[in-house]
């Protein structure tokens, strides 16, 4: 028991790690596209359209007028996070079907094929950076996947953890930083990429050898978990209340002995946040898929996405805008990377949030609270772009950082949550992947800041509107669960009086 013990909790600290330096390379964007434009990529496109002579002839390209190069970085971004999330959804299945290891060995090769893309790109192959994007994002995802159902290992603190562990995938951007750090002191991008490429052989493969070895193991302990789970909850849950063990089965609430359960009943009352009545507890991944639960969840997930991929794929271009020279730029580009470091800390705070709940709530219920924090704070970040005030940025800065974690967060909590863990990685990477492709229109977006003066602005008007749209996931779980509260305490109620008529000798229809 021992060694199983520290064997979590080493497998614990390297999925930590794993994540926090390669699950979200692609996030660190800004960082990348810094170092590209420093290396002159597409600045044929700006000389093209943006012709101005020196004193001694060359050629000066103004980076605020650049706006054919800023396009085309703007469709690799857009096109790479839309191929990668929807090459998720295969990744979801295949973990599924083939188990943790074999998956987690393809993504390292994956990932170290991206990073070495970042590496080897130049000025005369400048479409390395695509796929790179891709195999990256594939790689990052994959390996948070796999890392989610070491959460059934920590049912107690599992809230704890997943929170941590999306803290760490904010956070990877580090890895970027460290990149550009490095080369603004004289080192060469594709020494540093190399550099990233053996340490992530290194990490992950002992991270791999560390976790449960086939399907059936991994199923045998997330099946493990589900019955601590339950036994748990039942132990929580007040007499008298309707108990989540059973699903919501009319048949195995049926089969409980009459006179106990009026007994219980008539001296307790109903506890209304006990199981929500949207909760998906059983059936095949297609019924889950097409529950109203889940898609309500995806739409979410999407417009909120579209307002996270909408402001990193455009923070250079409004930096560019609001500052005076590269410098600012270069500098703001660093205080946005150190910021989204503290993930740690706000996803922390999400997973504590969602600890919180399990006080008051149990099902899907206590993911109320977290979604509508998640959807305030995507109307803050769409409210703060209003500002052209360099100040104002640093705010943005924090507000992403917590917006960002808040979201991924939630997503996972609400999978593990309101689904079947026997279907996680399915629906977990199915929502990414969908999502995903909902949040190509970023592209439209960025087509429609620059159509004409001011357009930035409707953007965001757009953007304001759909995040407050997204309230309507938590409020509709709501008021589900409101109703489903009022349909027990009717039956509660009709149950009570049909039983002080059969106390008091008064006969009852059969």
């Amino acid at each position: 028991m021992a060694v199983s013990s520290v064997r979590i909790a080493i497998l614990i600290l390297l999925s930590l790690l794993e994540i926090l330096l390669f699950g979200g390379i692609q996030y660190g964007w800004p960082s990348l596209l810094y170092i590209l434009k420093q290396e002159h990529f597409f600045e044929e496109l700006c000389i093209e359209g943006n012709n101005v002579t020196s004193g001694n002839g060359t050629y000066e390209v103004s980076n605020a007028d650049c706006l054919s190069q800023d396009e085309i970085f703007n469709l690799i971004f857009s096109v790479g996070i839309v191929i990668f999330t929807v090459i998720c959804v295969v990744m979801g299945h295949m973990y599924f079907k083939f188990g943790v290891k074999r998956v987690r060995t393809l993504s390292i090769f994956v990932l170290v094929a991206g990073v070495l893309c970042f590496g080897f790109t130049s000025p005369e192959f400048p479409w390395l950076v695509l796929p790179g994007i891709v195999f990256v994002g594939v790689a990052g995802i994959s390996l948070i996947i796999s890392n989610m159902q070491v959460a059934v290992l920590v049912p107690k603190g599992s809230s704890v953890y997943v929170g941590l562990l999306n803290g760490c995938f904010d956070s990877s951007v580090v890895t970027q930083m460290v990149v550009k750090a490095l080369y603004e002191n004289g080192i060469s991008r594709m020494y540093s990429y190399i550099s990233v490429a053996v340490l992530c052989v290194v990490i992950s493969g002992f991270c791999t050898i560390l976790h449960p070895g086939s399907k059936k193991k991994a199923a045998d302990s997330a099946n493990a978990c589900d019955d601590v789970d339950t036994v748990e909850n039942t132990a929580r849950l007040p007499e008298g209340s309707v108990n989540a063990a059973f699903k919501n089965d009319e048949n195995n609430l049926k089969g409980q002995p009459q006179e106990a359960a009026t007994s219980k009943e008539m001296e307790n009352d109903v506890t209304t946040s006990s199981v929500s009545s949207d909760d998906v507890t059983s059936g095949s991944v297609r019924s889950v898929i097409c529950s109203r639960l889940y898609v309500l969840h995806v739409l979410w997930m999407s417009v909120l996405l579209l307002r996270f991929y909408y402001f990193i794929g455009s923070i250079n271009m409004l930096m560019v805008q609001i500052l005076e020279n590269d410098g600012q730029v270069s500098y703001l580009t660093d205080v946005m990377t150190y910021t989204m470091l503290g993930g740690m800390i706000s996803s922390f705070i999400a997973g504590q949030v969602f600890e919180i709940q399990n006080k008051w709530f149990t099902g899907t219920m206590k993911t109320v609270i977290p979604l509508t924090v998640t959807s305030c704070l995507g109307i803050l970040l769409s409210s703060l772009s209003f500002s052209s005030s360099g100040t104002v940025l640093y705010v943005d800065f924090v507000v992403l950082t917590f917006f960002r974690s808040f979201v991924f967060s939630c997503n996972m909590d609400f999978v593990i949550t309101s689904f079947p863990k026997k279907f996680m990685s399915v629906l977990f990477g199915l929502v990414i992947s969908v999502s995903g492709v909902l949040s190509m229109t970023q592209y439209a977006l960025f087509i429609w800041t620059r159509r004409y003066d001011n357009a930035m602005t409707h953007v965001n008007i757009f953007l304001l509107c759909l995040s407050v749209i997204s309230l309507l996931h938590p409020f509709l779980i709501f008021m589900s669960q409101k109703r489903g509260s009022c349909h027990r305490s009717e039956n509660y109620n009709s149950n009570c009086s049909a039983n002080l008529k059969n106390v008091v000798g008064d006969s009852t229809k059969l």
